[in-house]
């Protein structure tokens, strides 16, 4: 679907797959610079957060977690938290 926001007319596609939604952001060259993961239930953050921390470094001066040339930080919302991966 299109998504506009301010001057840029982006396009998103939205994945749901059992408990969760990722949304990923396009710009107008069809690259995702924004990708979004929602949890249906965001009050269970823990096993996900326990889950990065084990993998990945965190950055606390970037404020998330380090995947090569990206960023996954923990974001909230009006309906709770999702996490956003975006480059660096």
């Amino acid at each position: 679907m299109n998504y506009r926001y301010k001057e840029s007319n982006d396009k998103v596609i939205e994945i749901g797959v059992d408990t969760v939604t990722l949304t990923c952001l396009f710009d107008e060259n069809n690259i995702c610079n924004w990708s979004f993961l929602s949890l249906d239930d965001s009050n269970n953050l823990r096993p996900h957060i326990d889950y990065c921390n084990k993998a990945y470094e965190y950055s606390y001066l970037l404020g998330g977690w380090l995947i090569e040339n990206y960023c996954l930080r923990i974001k909230p919302d009006k309906d709770g938290y999702f996490f956003a991966l975006q480059p660096v």
